[in-house]
């Protein structure tokens, strides 16, 4: 079930390798995301020291909580298998692409939250004018 998608990506970025990883999150930041309370915009993903984090993560605070988490803005650590980390701090050291989260999802019969990680390339002008007028093309074809 999609709780928080970044749209944005797919304009500005082409999207090549699909990771999955859990997120270390509070409870009351579990219930504010299935409540609709994620902003992924802005947000990416560091590789350091062989831990990965989500930085800029917008998480609104859950209304209904007797503890307010006044931190809305926070590094979130991600939790990925060993081969999987070496892999995105390779991409991460040799600078080739971009590693951002492209949606938050729940998992297994809801009990776990992910995040969906795509290593993205940036677009350049011309790219994104070609997609657009394909994509009308093809709008109008079917």
């Amino acid at each position: 079930m999609q709780l928080a998608a970044n749209r944005r990506i797919y304009t500005d970025y082409t999207v090549g390798t699909h990771y999955s990883a859990g997120l270390e999150l509070l409870g009351s930041e579990v219930k504010s995301i299935r409540s609709g309370g994620a902003n992924l915009t802005g947000s990416q993903i560091i590789v350091r020291a062989g831990e990965a984090y989500i930085i800029g993560l917008k998480i609104r605070p859950y209304q209904k909580s007797s503890k307010q988490n006044e931190e809305q803005d926070r590094t979130v650590k991600l939790l990925l298998t060993k081969r999987q980390l070496a892999e995105l701090y390779e991409i991460d050291k040799n600078k080739e692409g971009f590693i951002l989260p492209l949606g938050l999802y729940a998992d297994n019969q809801n009990a776990f939250i992910k995040v969906d990680i795509g290593i993205c390339k940036k677009l350049q002008k011309h790219d994104k004018r070609q997609k657009i007028k394909e994509r009308d093309l093809n709008r109008y074809d079917a």
